[in-house]
């Protein structure tokens, strides 16, 4: 079973949407199991958002409550693994624990989600920098929240764009992941967007024609909106297979 380590040293960079809607269902699609998700963060723990999911189940750590007993399960797991470590000194005190329990070579894939700025892009190079010592793990770049496939434009700092130089020597290994506030109608239901794409339209599209027949028009539009969302869902769905998964199941071959 694969573990994969998600973090940035600075905060709101989509850590907790890659982890929850993007590699829980990848690793959950996989074995039909749920996914072990461990969440460190000193403040708050987005993971209790997603109350109803069947994907994954949840395990939170404050920084006090780490060590070597307490997160067994989440090494040793006979089950497939995410490590969401929140930002800040969250990120700094998970790495400074990891390295001296030497756990980070029981990691597959160190994903580092950025978005447009040039922090971003230097704080992932310092963590590359720092997890060049790990020869079990494959460190991938996460571009997220991309607009389009025009990467060089949306960030500058990992390709160079026109004068904008990259703070890297070459192009990173990377995952594409893209921008819909689908996931955060997901969040409102409080599973993942993999679970609403799973949703049948055709028994929606039954139920609004029930509800016309009976001449419920509040019902009807509840259901076509309901449609709407999953057909959403399964868009977003469709590029994260043909950004993300493909990419991934490569790296693990």
């Amino acid at each position: 079973m694969k573990k994969f380590l998600v973090l940035n040293t600075k905060g709101g960079v989509g850590k907790s949407t890659i982890t929850q809607h993007v590699l829980c269902p990848f690793l959950f699609e996989k074995t039909r199991k749920k996914v072990l998700l461990c969440e460190i963060d000193e403040l708050n723990f987005d993971c209790v958002n997603l109350r109803n999911t069947e994907v994954f189940e949840s395990k939170c750590f404050r920084l006090s409550e780490m060590s070597p007993v307490s997160m067994e399960e989440v090494f040793f797991s006979k089950k497939s693994v995410v490590i969401d470590v929140g930002g800040n000194i969250s990120a700094s005190e998970s790495l400074r624990f990891f390295k001296k329990a030497h756990v980070l070579d029981l990691i597959n894939f160190v994903i580092i989600p950025v978005l447009s700025g040039l922090q971003d892009a230097l704080n992932a190079k310092q963590i590359m920098e720092e997890l060049k010592e790990i020869a079990n793990a494959k460190v991938i770049l996460a571009l997220n929240r991309a607009k389009d496939e025009n990467l060089q434009y949306q960030f500058p700092h990992v390709f160079s764009y026109d004068d904008i130089l990259s703070v890297f020597e070459s192009v990173p290994e990377h995952i594409v992941v893209p921008d819909d506030n689908v996931i955060e109608f997901a969040k409102s239901y409080g599973i993942t967007v993999w679970e609403i794409a799973q949703r049948d339209i055709q028994e929606l599209l039954q139920k609004r024609k029930e509800a016309l027949k009976e001449g419920n028009r509040e019902k009807a539009l509840r259901l076509t909106q309901r449609v709407y969302l999953v057909e959403r869902a399964r868009e977003f769905q469709k590029k994260l297979e043909e950004w993300v998964y493909v990419k991934l199941e490569k790296l693990e071959g």
